[in-house]
């Protein structure tokens, strides 16, 4: 799935439980990735995170058992618990 440039911020709970993601490149408008916002995406493998990106917050990827390929800019400070 590709995310429109027009996207600033991904709410909590976005894409919670989406069952047909399976990967997910997300543009350099994205400046905020709210909480859980991709929790239990069960087929999620694969996800690319903007430069425009400084933390991970709590539970975005929380129980997504099989996503094997994260890329993480040297732009993000901080990973929440």
């Amino acid at each position: 799935m590709k995310i429109p440039n027009s996207v600033i911020d991904i709410d909590p709970w976005a894409f919670a439980e989406s069952k047909h993601l399976i990967s997910i490149a997300i543009p350099n408008s994205v400046k905020y990735i709210g909480n859980f916002a991709f929790s239990k995406c069960i087929r999620l493998t694969t996800v690319e995170l903007p430069n425009s990106i400084t933390d991970i917050h709590e539970g975005t990827f929380y129980e997504c058992r099989h996503l094997t390929n994260v890329i993480i800019p040297n732009t993000v400070i901080e990973i929440w618990e």
